[in-house]
């Protein structure tokens, strides 16, 4: 990986990982029907890429690793810590992976309107494939054109908010009547509060396919 893609172009891969099926279309939709407290996990997950970086990332690479498994195994000597990681490791990808492609099937399902199943079975398809022929190589660069593509359109649509909202004061005024930008219950229960904050901070760090990067 790093032979074939500079810096530049691993922080676009990465940015492609961050910005996957759970961040793009769930934060969103958390922002549209939660106000502030949706935003809450956007911005939780921004503060757990330093966290990542600093006790993930900067570790791996003082040491002289490619994989996190080799991190912890430098402290507990033996075959058996690498494989009780390993099979953490695979558990936690299956787990992901099943949740990214039941909601690519059901955005295609509702485009399209096919059968759930049917593009179910086709989104599996092709990702399988995909990934089989062209490996972490192609991989990385679909993750590239992806950020990309994304960031270009989201770009286009916050102008076009902004355009509206500058020319009809309407949906501003109604934001703010309905408390829209305020907090609404996630700070009423402090122990919710402190586990979701623990979750957003450390969670970004245990993503698989975002420590996959790091391999």
């Amino acid at each position: 990986m790093q032979n074939k893609f500079n810096a530049f172009q691993n922080a676009l891969a990465l940015f492609g990982d961050y910005i996957g099926a759970a961040s793009f279309l769930g934060i969103v939709g958390l922002t549209a029907t939660r106000g502030f407290d949706g935003l809450f996990y956007a911005v939780g997950w921004i503060v757990g890429w330093p966290i990542m970086l600093f006790l993930v990332a900067e570790p791996m690479s003082r040491r002289g690793v490619s994989t996190y498994v080799d991190l912890i195994a430098l402290r507990f000597s033996g075959k058996d810590i690498k494989i009780i990681l390993s099979l953490i490791g695979l558990l936690c990808i299956l787990i992901f992976l099943v949740a990214e492609l039941i909601g690519a099937a059901l955005l295609l399902s509702l485009i399209t309107g096919i059968n759930y199943s049917l593009s179910l079975f086709f989104v599996t398809f092709i990702s399988v494939c995909f990934v089989l022929l062209g490996g972490m190589f192609a991989t990385t660069w679909f993750q590239i054109y992806k950020t990309v593509i994304l960031f270009s359109l989201a770009l286009i649509i916050l102008f076009l908010i902004f355009y509206k909202m500058n020319a009809n004061n309407v949906f501003l005024a109604n934001g703010i009547s309905s408390n829209l930008f305020l907090p609404q219950t996630i700070f009423r229960y402090p122990f919710d509060y402190f586990s979701l904050s623990l979750a957003l901070l450390f969670g970004t760090a245990g993503l698989p396919n975002v420590l996959i990067r790091f391999f």
